[in-house]
C-alpha cells in the first residue's frame, strides 16, 4: 500500500561548436568542440572554479557520454571543467571524428543527410537524459566551413532515444532504454558540377560511336577501331566514378550508365550488321567476275548459281548455261545482289545517323525529367 516517487534523472544540457565539416568517400569528418553542463536547475552560483583535467582522468557525471563515431580522436591533452561547490557541472572538449554517412539513393539530384550522435552508453534515460540547451545557439558553425562537394545548408539539433538488449539469462533479456541527442547536417548538392563530373563524361563513348557512322563503311578496320575507342571511353569514366561511395540500390548514375551501354549497344549491333552486308556485297561482286577462286568459293558459287537460275527458270543442264549469255546474265545477278547489300548498308548507316541522336535525346529527357520533377515530387 506505500508508495515513494523515483528519483529526477540528471539532465545534461549540451552545445557543440562545429569547427570543420568535409564529406568524402562516404565519411563525415567533423572537429567539434563540445560542452556539457548539468541543467540550470540543478546548478548552483557559489564557489565556481574552472580547472584543467588531463584527457584520461574521467569526470562523473559526464563519464557515460560518447560520441557515436566510428573514429573519433581527443584534440589536446587537457579539457576544461567547472566545478561550483566541489562538484563538477561542466566540462569542454574539443574532439576530431569520423563518421559513417553513406549516399542517398537518389544522389546526384537530392542532398545528403548525414549525422553526429551523442549517447549516454551505459547509464539509462531514467538516470541521465540527455538534451540540446535550449536556446537557439545549441549548434555553432564556424565562419570559415567550406565544403569541396557539398554545400552545407544546415544543421538541426535532435533528441532521440535507442534501446539496447542485456542478456542476463540464457531465455531471458533485459531492454535499456538510453537518452542521445544528434546533430543532423543537411547538405545540398550543386547539380551543374554532377553533371559535369558524372553525366557528362560517358556521353563521349555515343558520340564516338556516332561519328563511326560518318566514316567510310567499307573500311571495316577503322570502323571498328572508332567503336571500340567509344566503349573504352565509357568504360574509363565508369571506373574514375566507382570513387563515389556505392548506394545500397540502383542509383541515378548507375542507370544512366545503363543507358549509355544500351546506346553503345544499338551501335554495336549496327555496326556488325553494316560489316555482314558490306561482307555480302563484296563477296557477291567477286563472284559476278568468277576469277581467282578458291575450290571452296568454286562450290558457293555454283550453289548460288543453281539457286539464281532457278529463278530465272533456266536449266542447270540446258545449253544456255555453256553460252555467254547465261554467264553475262549470272554476272548481272550476283552484281544485282553485291548492289542490293550495299544500298541496305548505306540506308542502314544514313538512317542510324539520325535516328540514334533522336533515341539518345528521348532517354537524356525521360531519364531527368524522371529524377528532376516525378521523384522530386
Amino acid at each position: 500500500g506505500s508508495s515513494r516517487s523515483l528519483p529526477k534523472p540528471v539532465i545534461i544540457e549540451t552545445r557543440l561548436s562545429i569547427e570543420e565539416v568535409e564529406v568524402k568517400d562516404g565519411i563525415l569528418e567533423t572537429t567539434v568542440e563540445a560542452v556539457l553542463a548539468l541543467s540550470q536547475n540543478e546548478l548552483t552560483t557559489s564557489n565556481i572554479e574552472v580547472l584543467l583535467l588531463p584527457v584520461d582522468q574521467q569526470q562523473h557525471p559526464f563519464t557515460d557520454i560518447q560520441f557515436a563515431s566510428e573514429e573519433q580522436q581527443t584534440i589536446g591533452s587537457f579539457r576544461a571543467v567547472t566545478k561550483a561547490d566541489g562538484r563538477i557541472v561542466a566540462m569542454k572538449e574539443r574532439k576530431h571524428l569520423k563518421t559513417s554517412c553513406p549516399l542517398s539513393k537518389r544522389f546526384p539530384f537530392d542532398g545528403r543527410t548525414c549525422e553526429l550522435k551523442l549517447t549516454s552508453v551505459r547509464q539509462q534515460a531514467s538516470s541521465l537524459l540527455l538534451r540540446f540547451h535550449p536556446s537557439a545557439s545549441s549548434i555553432t558553425l564556424s565562419p570559415t566551413i567550406t565544403t569541396s562537394k557539398f554545400h552545407l545548408v544546415k544543421v538541426t539539433p535532435e533528441s532521440c532515444m535507442f534501446e539496447t538488449v542485456y542478456a542476463i539469462m540464457t531465455d531471458s533479456v533485459l531492454s535499456a532504454r538510453h537518452s542521445c541527442v544528434i546533430a543532423r547536417f543537411s547538405f545540398s548538392s550543386p547539380l551543374i558540377p554532377s553533371l559535369v563530373r558524372y553525366f557528362l563524361p560517358p556521353l563521349i563513348g555515343p558520340f564516338i560511336a556516332w561519328l563511326n557512322l560518318f566514316t567510310p563503311r567499307f573500311n571495316l578496320l577503322l570502323r571498328f577501331v572508332v567503336l571500340s575507342t567509344g566503349i573504352l571511353t565509357v568504360f574509363l569514366s565508369s571506373m574514375i566514378s566507382q570513387s563515389t561511395p556505392p548506394t545500397p540500390t540502383l542509383s541515378p548514375i548507375d542507370q544512366w550508365y545503363i543507358i549509355v551501354s544500351i546506346l553503345l549497344f544499338l551501335f554495336t549491333v549496327e555496326f556488325f550488321i553494316t560489316s555482314s552486308l558490306i561482307y555480302h556485297s563484296h563477296k557477291y561482286r567477286f563472284m559476278s567476275t568468277g576469277q581467282g577462286e578458291s575450290p571452296v568459293r568454286m562450290k558457293s558459287r555454283q550453289r548460288i548459281e543453281r539457286k539464281e537460275s532457278r529463278k530465272l527458270a533456266l536449266s542447270a543442264n540446258n545449253d544456255v548455261e555453256k553460252s555467254g549469255c547465261y554467264s553475262s546474265m549470272m554476272a548481272e545477278v550476283f552484281l544485282h545482289s553485291s548492289d542490293r547489300f550495299s544500298l541496305t548498308a548505306t540506308r542502314l548507316d544514313l538512317t542510324s545517323r539520325f535516328l540514334f541522336p533522336f533515341i539518345l535525346i528521348f532517354l537524356i529527357t525521360l531519364f531527368f525529367f524522371f529524377h528532376l520533377y516525378v521523384l522530386s515530387e
